[in-house]
């Protein structure tokens, strides 16, 4: 728990802490993340954007893929 709140990818996590089985690793990651949308969704004011003194500013990206840079351009993501 402790490697997945540091952001220490899996690879290395698995390298610490000697583990062989990525899909055990790759579900406790999933397992953490669930517990801290479940805990965002029923507290939402306990993560916050911004405040009284502080400006954010959100930009849009648009993401889309061409194969080999030929043929026609996608919708964007």
């Amino acid at each position: 728990m402790f490697l997945w709140s540091c952001d220490i990818g899996l690879l290395a996590t698995s390298k610490i802490l000697n583990m062989t089985s990525q899909q055990t690793l790759v579900d406790h990651a999933q397992f953490c993340r669930d517990i801290c949308s479940w805990y965002l969704v029923g507290h939402p004011g306990a993560c916050t954007i911004g405040g009284p003194v502080h400006i954010v500013q959100i930009d849009e990206s648009g993401i889309g893929k061409r194969k080999y840079n030929r043929g026609r351009v996608v919708k964007e993501r």
